[in-house]
């Protein structure tokens, strides 16, 4: 963090040049660079549209970076401390599917933590690998699923004594700021069995920055850690990095399988907004980092005095996790009750509502979701609606490795296979077809291949009556049920 170059910002700088020399562009993008000023697309992108271009000459090709754009990606690996570090345009879940992608093979054994993202359990289809899923450690208190324990690790490591285990997939931090206390440890047990480790920390973007934010999962020895640069550092959206280090990663792989999934139009103005946050982040983000932190760390005292409202604990400042401490409020209701008085939060679940407070957040914001907070009070009403997250315990954890769907199978079945749609509350004992998901924050109940237990049909009602989105579910045209698609044995019933 300490090279002089790190000021510099070679693709914010190339485009730049390549504005200023007003050339005639008869390249696309189609606007040109230029659109009638009065029109409804001036006043939306017309400051933006000189800079939104494509490869030519002097601005580099992302799938084959050797200019200004491999200067930029350089500088990010020497910032975040990674041996090499790729720009993504399309978000960590383009990340996460390639990290996996690039480095399993079919029918590779891996060791991924339950509570992962939808696109993790994407990059696991395209892999074609047996899976052995972790549970979570749960917090009894907020019904939250954190981390993957080093017991845990450990057991199922025994369990598969006799298999090559490729990988270890976790998730860090999860959508609450929380990490865990055993991770380095987790490292060092993967890689005394050769296995790599893979790292979902699209929140964690921040992590490293500063003494006072957890450490990196790069600096705690991960392999390859995916991060959300737009999710809390404000880069444009989609815009991520996939960061890499040690001698077990494939580098050459992964460069072919972000060819094979990326865009083959890769946007400038995501790419430039990385290498500018970058710059921008050495030159006063630690100032700003640290006024966020105290900003936070004033905010969460405030709650912890609040008559109504709860703070959750998390290791990361920059995730407010509040919920109605007399759960008269789900957490979908306290989410509209903010916004309707002009606060908009990140996500919420059945009980809590999620702020994120970057480095770039306005004092003024802060201060209004301040002034908000102290204007709350409960319902007066006897209707207590503590949920219960999603009940992990309730399904059957095996340490045997299960062969996930191809991607084909999946979508449509094998070739003994029918898929199809039945009411959610007749699925109960059915194997999913589907990955259902409420959204935010996206994290599966019930994942393609799972059957499905009564404790999901529960769990996927209640989501539903609290308003929450439940992607893989849909309602049936003529009789409004919500519905679920499932696979059957050719021949079966299919009514």
């Amino acid at each position: 963090m300490t090279d002089p170059q790190q000021n510099h910002m070679p693709l914010v700088s190339a485009l730049h040049a390549y504005r200023n020399a007003r050339s005639a562009r008869f390249h696309i993008p189609g606007h040109a660079g230029e659109v009638a000023s009065g029109s409804v697309f001036h006043e939306l992108f017309g400051g933006v549209l000189p800079f939104d271009v494509t490869e030519i000459e002097g601005l580099d090709d992302l799938h084959q970076p050797e200019d200004c754009i491999a200067d930029a990606e350089r500088l990010a690996a020497h910032f975040y401390g990674s041996d090499q570090t790729f720009f993504l345009v399309q978000g960590s879940s383009l990340g996460n599917q390639a990290m996996i992608a690039a480095h399993c093979r079919q029918g590779d054994v891996v060791l991924v933590q339950r509570n992962v993202h939808q696109s993790i359990v994407h990059g696991l289809l395209l892999a074609e690998v047996r899976v052995v899923w972790l549970m979570p450690e749960v917090d009894l208190m907020t019904g939250i699923a954190s981390s993957v324990s080093i017991r845990t690790l450990t057991e199922a490591l025994q369990a598969n004594q006799h298999s090559a285990i490729r990988a270890v997939i976790l998730q860090r931090p999860n959508y609450y700021g929380q990490i865990g206390a055993d991770f380095q440890q987790i490292v060092s047990l993967a890689h005394d069995k050769c296995a790599m480790v893979m790292v979902d920390e699209a929140h964690g973007a921040h992590f490293g920055i500063h003494h006072q934010l957890p450490q990196s999962s790069l600096q705690l020895g991960a392999d390859v850690v995916v991060q959300s640069t737009h999710k809390m550092l404000g880069s444009l959206t989609m815009g991520a990095m996939l960061h890499v280090q040690g001698p077990l990663v494939d580098v050459p792989a992964i460069r072919r399988t972000l060819r094979v999934l990326q865009t083959s139009s890769p946007s400038y103005l995501i790419m430039a907004s990385l290498d500018a946050i970058r710059g921008a982040l050495q030159h006063e983000g630690i100032v700003k980092i640290e006024r966020v932190i105290s900003r936070s760390t004033m905010l969460r005292k405030l709650l912890d005095e609040h008559q109504h409202l709860e703070v959750v604990d998390a290791e990361d400042p920059c995730k407010i996790v509040i919920f109605d401490r007399h759960g008269s409020r789900t957490g979908f209701e306290l989410k509209k009750w903010f916004e309707e008085r002009g606060c908009i939060p990140e996500l919420a679940d059945l009980n809590h509502v999620v702020f994120v407070i970057t480095w770039q957040t306005p004092d003024e914001f802060i201060d209004r979701l301040q002034v908000t907070c102290l204007k709350y009070s409960c319902l007066e009403q006897s209707d207590v609606k503590k949920y219960t997250i999603v009940e992990f315990s309730d399904v059957e954890f095996s340490f045997e490795p299960k062969q996930m769907p191809s991607l084909s199978q999946w979508l449509h079945g094998n070739s003994h296979e029918f898929i199809h749609s039945v009411p959610i509350e007749l699925a109960e004992g059915c194997i999913c077809a589907d990955s259902i998901t409420p959204y935010p924050p996206g994290i599966p109940i019930v994942f393609p291949g799972e059957l499905i237990r009564a404790s999901h049909v529960k769990n996927i009602f209640i989501f539903y009556a609290a308003g929450a989105m439940i992607k893989g579910t849909h309602k049936h045209e003529k009789t409004d049920q919500l519905m679920v698609r499932i696979r059957s044995h050719k021949g079966e019933n299919q009514e």
